[in-house]
C-alpha cells in the first residue's frame, strides 16, 4: 500500500492518473508493469508563491503582506497543515503557529514569517537552529519527473535558509546572506508572544554566492519546498520542530526527495495556452519557428479531455524535457520549448517531440541551430 498525497494550486481541483506498479523480489524476479486506467482524485489545494510582490520594508510590521496568501503552519488536531518531527514537541497552536508569506518578481525573493510563538528564547552564542528561528527549503525551478537526494547547483538549485535574529544563513553552503538592515528584520512582538520575519534576497545575488544560474520566475512552474520552525522554549535547546511536508521527519536537510511542493501562481504548467473552440479530431501540428534558437511553440488539438503528455527527445530517444504532463479537456493548445530552461544544456541538431493523449500517439521532428 501507498498514500499519494495529492496537492494543486490555489484550489481544490480534480487531478487525473495513471499508476504503474513493479515489483522485484529478493531472487530478482520481477513483473511487467501493471498499469492502472484513469482514476481521477480530489486534488487538496494548497498557497502558492505570489507573483504580487509586496511593497517591501524590513521592519517586522507585516501589513504589506496582508493581500497574499500565506501558508499556514498548524498541528491543531481538528484540522492539521504541518507535523511534528519525532524528535521534538509542540503543544499545538498555543506553542507555536506560523504564518509564512512568499512572494517574487523578476528580480527578488520575498520571504515573511508571522510566528505566534508562547516563549520566545533566543542565544546568540549557541547555533542559530537552536533557537527560535524558522528554516525554508526551497528549488527555484520548474521540478518535474523523479526527485533526488543532495542538493543541486547550477539550473536547479535547492536552498536551505535559516532566519534568526542576527542574520539570514544558507545552510547548504555556509552563507551569511543578510545581516538586519534594509533587507532583513527578525522582530520581536510587544503584545503579543512570538516574532516575525521579513527578508528579501535578489536572485543575482543568490546565483553569485553559489555558482548558479539566476532564476526567472515564471506563472505555473511547480517549486520544491519545505518549512522546519525550530522552538526553543525558556533556556533549554530547540525542544520541537513544525515541519511542512509530512516526510520531513527533521531530515529535509539532507535530501529534496523529502520536500514537498507548490507552485508559482495558480498555473499548473509553465507557457501551455488554451485556445477558443473545440476540436474535432486529435493533431500535433509542426512546431515554429523551426529550426529554432533557444525557443519555439508546439501547437496540438485533444478531441476528447484525458492525460496528456508533450515531451521532447533527443536523436538516441533520451528524454529531454516535459513540457506537459496533466489531464486537459478537449481544446486547441500551444505549449512553448525554451532550451535555457533544460539544465544539461542542448547543443545543435535533431530532436523529437511526442505527444500521448488517450490514443493518440504522435510524433514530429524539429531542428536546433546555434
Amino acid at each position: 500500500m501507498q498514500t499519494h498525497i495529492l496537492r494543486a494550486p490555489v484550489t481544490d481541483q480534480n487531478l487525473t492518473l495513471y499508476y504503474g506498479v513493479t515489483a522485484i523480489d529478493k531472487a530478482g524476479n520481477g513483473n511487467q508493469p501493471a498499469v492502472s486506467g484513469a482514476t481521477t482524485n480530489m486534488a487538496k489545494g494548497v498557497p502558492t508563491i505570489s507573483l504580487s510582490a509586496p511593497t517591501f520594508v524590513a521592519d517586522g510590521d507585516l501589513t504589506e503582506w496582508a493581500g497574499i496568501t500565506p501558508i499556514v503552519l498548524s498541528v491543531n488536531t481538528a484540522n492539521p497543515t504541518a507535523y511534528i518531527a519525532p524528535n521534538g514537541l509542540i503543544g499545538g497552536d498555543a506553542d507555536l503557529l506560523v504564518k509564512a508569506y512568499l512572494a517574487v518578481d523578476e528580480t527578488y525573493l520575498y520571504v515573511a514569517f508571522d510566528v505566534d510563538d508562547d516563549l520566545v528564547s533566543v542565544d546568540t552564542l549557541v547555533t542559530d537552529y537552536q533557537q527560535d528561528s524558522p528554516d525554508l527549503f526551497l528549488g527555484t525551478y520548474d521540478w518535474r519527473g523523479k526527485k533526488h537526494t543532495a542538493y543541486r547547483r547550477g539550473a536547479t538549485p535547492d536552498y536551505h535558509f535559516r532566519f534568526s535574529k542576527n542574520r539570514a544563513f544558507q545552510d547548504n553552503g555556509g552563507i551569511v546572506l543578510k545581516r538586519p538592515g534594509e533587507d532583513y528584520a527578525w522582530v520581536q512582538k510587544i503584545l503579543t508572544p512570538g516574532y516575525t520575519v521579513e527578508v528579501r534576497m535578489s536572485w543575482a545575488e543568490l546565483a553569485a554566492a553559489n555558482g548558479d544560474s539566476v532564476f526567472v520566475p515564471q506563472e505555473g512552474m511547480r517549486i520544491p519546498i519545505d518549512f522546519s520552525i525550530n522552538d526553543r522554549d525558556a533556556d533549554a535547546n530547540r525542544d520541537g520542530i513544525m515541519c511542512y511536508s509530512p516526510l520531513n521527519n527533521d531530515l529535509s536537510w539532507g535530501a529534496m526527495w523529502r520536500w514537498t511542493h507548490t507552485w508559482i501562481g495558480s498555473q499548473w504548467t509553465v507557457g501551455v495556452e488554451q485556445e477558443a473552440g473545440i476540436p474535432l479530431e486529435y493533431a500535433l501540428k509542426q512546431n515554429y519557428p523551426n529550426p529554432f534558437n533557444p525557443s519555439t511553440e508546439i501547437k496540438y488539438s485533444l478531441a476528447r479531455a484525458g492525460f496528456t503528455t508533450v515531451k521532447v527527445y533527443d536523436l538516441l530517444g533520451r528524454e529531454v524535457a516535459t513540457l506537459v504532463n496533466q489531464d486537459q479537456q478537449p481544446g486547441n493548445y500551444t505549449v512553448r520549448f525554451n532550451t535555457t530552461s533544460v539544465s544539461t544544456g542542448l547543443s545543435s541538431g535533431a530532436y523529437f517531440y511526442r505527444i500521448e493523449s488517450g490514443d493518440f500517439r504522435d510524433i514530429k521532428k524539429m531542428m536546433l541551430l546555434k
